[in-house]
């Protein structure tokens, strides 16, 4: 039967060991050691480093509390942990919200549709070969594929083969209080995801819409994407996604835009599961020669249920005039390339997962 590549965070809260219990103490640790390259030009600054780094670790509690009518409060706080230099990072999905036979509906922080429908389809998520090089990336600025602050979070029933997903957000990041200049006001997005899985077949379709986010009087920033997974059994999968973005910005009197895609082909045996991917990022309109190409190799060996290792080589390969990098860390620092060099990344990681029923 074919696993569904869409697992929002109810339908984990859901089907988690301690599902019976008022809530759980969750996390992932994820570490990696890492070799990063970018092609560096300038004699004053190193073109390689080798870098340990803590890879989306994060650190959770959740609970669900049934009602009358078969109803459910749902809520969790969520944040991630730094676990190279100790300390706090950036919030995750954070929400409180109420479950029904019509579905779940959160207010919160939280991944939105647009991310959460091809999610699944990203073989080396969380690391250095992350999709978000290319998918979700526009010029090299990571625009789309994120969290949406302030939001409000519609799903539809977790067990159904078809579902729907429609987030709206006051502001995509930052205060919505008085006072709030005008610019700021019309930050606010609209974020939806159509999904359908059944058997081997998984097919998704998002949308999205930033608003003003990219500066004033630039009026709606928006994406689409297409994600098309298929199991072929016997422990072989692929995926591919086609995305068009925007920003709002106007280049050489045309709209600044490109198409992207992405391919990846994975093959489990055993405890080894072997990956590959490919993507690329078209020319921005109005700019010659300036997409990149993304291609990842690696190797994921199971430990335990719960715990893996993993060892990967990823690189984005610019055109001339492209400025990619690849997927940064939760601090947003990573291998960011000159327009027209390469980055590249040679990581061995660790990744633990934990839950804790209270």
């Amino acid at each position: 039967m074919y696993k569904s590549y869409w697992l929002p965070l109810t339908a984990v809260l859901l089907l988690s060991p301690a599902a019976h219990a008022a809530g759980e103490v969750y996390g992932v640790v994820h570490a990696s050691l890492d070799r990063v390259g970018n092609d560096d030009p300038d004699p004053a600054n190193e073109d390689s480093s080798l870098s340990l780094t803590s890879e989306h670790s994060y650190l959770g509690l959740r609970g669900r509390e049934p009602l009358q009518n078969q109803m459910a409060v749902l809520w969790q706080a969520e944040n991630t942990v730094d676990i190279d230099a100790g300390g706090w990072g950036p919030g995750r999905d954070t929400f409180v919200g109420l479950e029904a036979r019509f579905g779940s509906l959160l207010i919160g922080k939280h991944a939105t549709p647009y991310r959460m429908s091809t999610e699944g389809l990203d073989l080396f998520a969380d690391t250095r070969a992350d999709y978000n090089a290319v998918i979700g990336s526009v010029g090299g600025a990571s625009l789309f594929n994120n969290r949406a602050d302030n939001a409000l979070l519609y799903l539809t029933p977790r067990d159904k083969r078809l579902r729907f997903a429609l987030a709206y957000s006051t502001r995509v990041a930052g205060e919505d209080d008085l006072p709030l200049t005008t610019s700021d006001s019309r930050q606010e997005a609209w974020s939806a995801a159509l999904e359908f899985a059944s058997g081997p077949l998984y097919l998704g379709f998002a949308y999205e819409s930033l608003g003003e986010l990219m500066g004033p009087g630039l009026d709606d920033g928006k994406a689409r994407k297409v994600g098309l997974g298929w199991d072929f059994g016997q422990g072989t999968r692929m995926s591919f996604i086609w995305e068009d973005a925007r920003t709002g910005e106007v280049s050489a009197g045309e709209e600044v835009a490109r198409d992207a895609y992405y391919l990846s082909l994975a093959h489990i045996r055993g405890n080894l599961t072997c990956k590959l991917a490919y993507g690329r990022a078209g020319e921005l309109d109005g700019t010659v020669d300036s997409g990149a190409h993304f291609a990842a190799l690696g190797g994921t060996y199971a430990l335990s249920a719960r715990t893996e290792a993993y060892l990967l080589y990823s690189a984005v390969m610019n055109d001339d005039a492209g400025s990619y990098g690849l997927q940064p860390d939760h601090d947003g620092s990573g291998a960011v390339a000159a327009a027209g060099d390469t980055a590249d990344a040679l990581s061995f990681g660790v990744v633990h997962r934990f839950a804790v029923g209270f």
